[in-house]
């Protein structure tokens, strides 16, 4: 789905990621929380790669999904190769 969509399936309380993702996207206390692989979580308005972020916006792919960071061994399962 677009972001558009994926805007509001966290507006309805959904997660949300990309497929090459083992972390999540949420609507939480009035913003977009980005939850990385390692745990942290990051408001988007506190990026620190800009360009990075509206890459992943501008995508096509976005799903939703568990709020809950995929582990490696989930990841490559779902993916295949090396787990960053």
């Amino acid at each position: 789905m677009d972001f558009r969509h994926a805007y509001f399936e966290m507006l309805s309380g959904r997660a949300v990621r990309l497929p090459d993702w083992s972390g999540y996207w949420a609507w939480e206390n009035g913003t977009i929380m980005m939850h990385s692989k390692d745990g942290a979580a990051l408001d988007i308005r506190q990026t620190q790669n800009p360009g990075y972020t509206f890459n992943n916006i501008a995508s096509k792919d976005w799903e939703v999904c568990e709020p809950r960071v995929l582990t490696a061994e989930e990841w490559k399962a779902r993916n295949g190769g090396k787990h960053d």
